[in-house]
């Protein structure tokens, strides 16, 4: 063949395969760019007039968050069950210490502020956003009643006289006593100056305690509700009040960042605990009495010595994000918390120590994008 052939013939046939090249991949393009896409998570962006306000945080700086952040946690008396309460209104029962979900429900309408187990552990009571009460049969999931009176979000619930009783509280400023087998409201008692943060039965049911964004703690008398002293000293609201195990001791969480102790039955100030450099969240005191536990928007967990109040050679113990709430179990054995990405933590007490984490399973991104953005309600 002649070689000018050649020199003509090898521009043409680069110029052919460059074309089927170039269309084949456009057509894969093409192709791909008409299947479907997996979602991609995008973080969404506060927008003030879509977020739920917390009226206890208004003032403040808050981290928005997706509707699952877990608000609360309870543990039935024998320590077998766990309760956790979400901002999309979900509640669900878990087993411990395996840590797997043996029930989820639509609780209420709106955030699930406030659990708690009956003494017998045969039913839950939860409070919602709602402004709803709603008791829950344990055993079957089933609803079995539900208590209406509150104006505004339920923040605290607690039972007292072998649950004969139950005592609500939230941000209507007003503590309602109900009577549980009659589903009747007893007593509404004299309101807090702003909202109730969190409420708490003394072990020996001879006094309650409420805390309030108003600063101040207010210590009653169980048998007769009437008001036994206003615990005054911190310098900004109030976001938990507990009991020591034995009743003589009164813990409460501040905004300023301290925890103040109390007399629990005179309500004299004892001592006051510095140490996180923001506002404390969550308190708790092992069953023994030995320690209290404290989580702080300082993204610190906290132990402290109950006879020195002093802090505990184990903490701090830094966090990614912000804990939501904090609570032992009913032997002592194991100190959890919860926090607002939806995990629950488990640290062992002797010695301490992380142990492992569970979490609920994340909505579909779709779901998750159509729930309203949140604001962390503490």
């Amino acid at each position: 063949m002649n070689p000018r052939c050649f020199t003509f013939l090898i521009p043409v046939l680069l110029l052919l395969v460059g074309f089927f090249l170039f269309r084949g991949t456009a057509q894969q393009r093409d192709l791909a760019e008409k299947e479907p896409k997996p979602p991609q998570a995008v973080p969404h962006e506060f927008d003030e007039s879509r977020a739920k306000q917390d009226p206890v945080a208004t003032n403040l700086h808050m981290r928005p968050v997706y509707g699952f952040a877990i608000r609360c946690l309870a543990f039935s008396p024998d320590g077998a069950r766990l309760v956790t309460g979400e901002g999309s209104g979900v509640a669900r029962l878990w087993n411990f210490p395996e840590g797997e979900q043996l029930r989820e429900w639509a609780a209420h309408a709106d955030w699930v502020f406030a659990a708690a187990f009956s003494a017998d552990g045969k039913t839950i009571v939860t409070g919602g956003g709602d402004n709803l009460v709603r008791f829950w049969d344990v055993a079957t999931g089933e609803k079995i009643q539900e208590l209406a009176g509150h104006t505004d979000d339920l923040h605290a619930v607690a039972f007292a006289k072998n649950d004969q009783l139950l005592f609500t509280a939230g941000d209507d400023r007003a503590v309602r006593v109900w009577d549980v087998p009659a589903g009747k409201l007893l007593k509404t008692l004299p309101r807090h100056v702003l909202q109730i943060t969190s409420l708490a039965v003394s072990p020996d049911e001879r006094f309650f305690a409420t805390a309030s964004r108003d600063n101040t703690v207010r210590l009653l008398s169980l048998d007769d509700f009437e008001l036994q002293a206003i615990l005054k000293g911190h310098t900004e609201g109030v976001l938990s009040v507990k009991f020591s195990p034995d009743g003589k001791q009164l813990a409460s969480a501040s905004y300023d960042g301290t925890i103040k102790i109390w007399n629990g039955q005179t309500g004299e100030e004892v001592t006051t605990l510095k140490g996180h450099t923001d506002r404390v969240l969550a308190i708790a005191f092992s069953p023994d009495g030995k320690r209290l536990a404290s989580a702080g928007r300082d993204l610190t967990l906290r132990l402290w010595d109950t006879d020195t109040w002093q802090p505990s050679p184990d903490s701090p113990l830094p966090m990614q994000v912000d804990i939501s709430d904090i609570a032992y179990t009913p032997d002592g054995r194991y100190l959890l918390n919860t926090t607002t990405d939806s995990r629950v933590l488990v640290w062992t007490t002797s010695p301490f120590k992380f142990l492992k984490e569970f979490y609920a399973p994340l909505p579909p991104v779709k779901e998750k994008e159509r729930l309203e953005t949140k604001e962390v309600v503490r």
